[in-house]
């Protein structure tokens, strides 16, 4: 996972789900979308359950993590600070962790149960949020958890609360920890609508609990909270009502709830883009992503075509790759020079070899510029991994020279770069992003 320049606007993109423009970041956002989909929902069998990926404008799906015949992965949410993906898994009662590209996939709980459905994280904080509902399983509830799936602690029991009625079935978890608070909706039992259920609140330790919203004909799902602009996001159907599905809004205390999005047959969750205000949303039933404006005009399909899609977040790539000045071994044979530099990846050889680095966390070949000034390039772009011999000659003009030739031996130095003054290298990934520049430090030639 790339380091991060913490900022007012990233640390407020991070507690809403979202990673928000830091210094040197491009202008225009590419989103990438994560969901879960498959997996065997009630008797009916819709394949393999699976984690997937797609870019901002639905192309290139891509499974990252095929769970198996057995699983139906339930509510997905993803941990910039630390690169992870979360996913509940409602078939094998698990709570599983993955890299951002799929890998190193690890179970950091085992429930022993199923009836998993929501999760949500608080990376600043390190904390989980678990949502547990269905029959015949005893506990009906939300669960906090550590990031490594440690210290669980009872968020809300829906059998034993201060409110009357007899909601049991929790789903959708939303975080807003600008304020200190989880949302969460209770389905509550359907045959009883305008039961007391509906969205509940709490600090996020579980205490002063709030009824926020009433329990609506259907059955509240995803939820999205977008703590700057005061609201919550939710989405909501009635099973046995065809073309039921909505998507509402409504402030964080409840107040002016309103229906933004209607005619949709079973929207499972959704998921917020604050930069672009949009609003996202997967249908069970009918294999879209869709979208709309936050006040639900602009009415979109992203995607379609997906298997039983259940859960969405996205997450929009805003941060600039890493690069980095590795001082190289000289093609003579002499030792790695152990020369100090100060700064973000610079590096200091008196002999003027380098490696140029490049990594970034979506584009795996983000392009390296060389320049006397940051980000006026005079030479590249490279691909990381390049090894230079700098040359620093004041007054002279600059210049690049091919080494060797298309058959030369890995490991063997491509160019020989001649600059009047200390070379800068940037990297820019595929989606604008322009890195910091760093510095390839080497001495003039004596005169």
């Amino acid at each position: 996972m790339k380091r991060m320049i913490v900022s007012i606007a990233v640390v407020i993109g991070l507690l809403v789900g979202l990673i928000v423009v830091p210094a040197q970041a491009a202008t225009v956002a590419v989103q990438y979308f994560y969901i879960t989909a498959g997996g065997t929902s009630g008797p009916i069998p819709d394949g393999p359950g699976l984690v997937q990926r797609l870019d901002g404008d639905g192309s290139n799906l891509t499974t990252l993590v095929n769970l198996g015949s057995n699983s139906r992965p339930r509510g997905i949410t993803i941990d910039p600070v630390n690169g992870h993906l979360y996913w509940n898994d409602w078939g094998t009662g698990l709570t599983q962790r993955s890299n951002l590209d799929g890998s190193n996939v690890v179970t950091i709980i085992n429930h022993l149960r199923g009836g998993l459905n929501d999760i949500a994280v608080d990376p600043l904080g390190g904390k989980l949020y678990v949502s547990m509902a269905g029959a015949p399983w005893p506990f009906h509830g939300v669960m906090q958890y550590n990031l490594d799936g440690s210290g669980a602690v009872t968020i809300w029991d829906a059998l034993n609360n201060p409110f009357s009625g007899n909601g049991w079935f929790i789903d959708g978890v939303g975080l807003d920890t600008v304020n200190g608070h989880v949302y969460f909706a209770d389905i509550g039992v359907l045959a009883a609508p305008g039961g007391p259920h509906g969205v509940i609140r709490t600090d996020l330790n579980g205490a002063n609990p709030v009824s926020l919203v009433p329990h609506l004909d259907g059955r509240g799902r995803g939820m999205a909270i977008d703590p700057v602009g005061g609201k919550m996001y939710f989405a909501q159907h009635n099973p046995l009502s065809i073309g039921s599905g909505q998507i509402w809004r409504a402030n964080l205390n409840g107040t002016s709830l309103q229906v933004i999005v209607t005619g949709l047959e079973r929207p499972r969750d959704v998921a917020l883009d604050l930069i672009g205000n949009k609003v996202y949303w997967v249908d069970e039933s009918t294999g879209l992503l869709q979208g709309a404006n936050l006040d639900g005009s602009g009415l979109h399909t992203v995607a379609s075509g997906l298997l039983a899609p259940d859960s969405i977040t996205l997450v929009q790539d805003l941060l600039p790759p890493e690069v980095e000045c590795i001082e190289a071994v000289n093609p003579h044979g002499q030792n790695v020079p152990g020369g100090k530099a100060s700064g973000k990846g610079q590096g200091n050889n008196p002999d003027g070899f380098y490696q140029l680095i490049a990594v970034d966390e979506y584009d795996p070949e983000p392009k390296i510029y060389v320049g006397t000034a940051c980000g006026t390039d005079l030479f590249g772009p490279y691909p990381s991994g390049t090894i230079v011999k700098f040359t620093e000659a004041p007054g002279a003009a600059p210049s690049e020279k091919k080494i060797g030739s298309a058959q030369g031996q890995a490991g063997a130095v491509a160019y020989h770069i001649t600059l009047p003054s200390e070379p800068l290298i940037w990297a820019v990934d595929a989606n604008g992003n322009k890195s910091h520049c760093a510095a390839c430090f080497v001495p003039p030639p004596p005169k």
